[in-house]
């Protein structure tokens, strides 16, 4: 960042461990796996990931889900066929687009995508759990102006 500590060297203000953190946490999200037992059938994160821009929304393109998802459209395509056969998601046609299809969740899609998103909302609860209310709230403060802010950048 420009400033230099009494000896010259650069100081980074904590971002470096900032990123590392950041990086620590995507990697533990992303590892967080719903047993079997709690669906009756397997799941892993990135099913759960490409689902979510669909929730309590009206069907979207698959170029919309991308986008939301930061994915190539040649991603989300490949991912979408198997949540397709797995009964999670329909195509349907693009009544303002005869080229297009749109994607919607199934009721089994809605009550997966519900399932697993209170499974982790239980598994995060259960480490805040002996958090100080002031510190949950501060931390809810920060990631929001953070993410916020760096979505802005984007």
């Amino acid at each position: 960042m420009g400033n230099c500590d009494d000896n010259g060297v650069p100081q980074d203000f904590g971002l470096i461990a900032l990123e590392m953190a950041l990086a620590r946490l995507g990697r533990i999200l992303r590892r967080i796996r719903i047993p079997s037992s709690y669906l009756n059938r397997d799941i892993d994160i990135n099913s759960f990931w490409q689902l979510s821009p669909l929730r309590g929304k009206k069907a979207l393109r698959p170029t919309e889900i991308a986008t939301q998802l930061a994915l190539d459209n040649s991603t989300i395509s490949r991912q979408l066929q198997k949540l397709e056969l797995q009964g999670l998601i329909q195509r349907t046609a693009d009544p303002t687009d005869a080229r297009a299809h749109l994607i919607a969740l199934t009721p089994d899609g809605e009550q997966i995508l519900e399932l697993v998103a209170s499974a982790r909302r239980e598994m995060i609860g259960g480490v805040i759990s002996h958090w100080e209310p002031d510190d949950v709230t501060c931390l809810l403060h920060y990631l929001a102006r953070f993410t916020n802010e760096l979505e802005g950048e984007i």
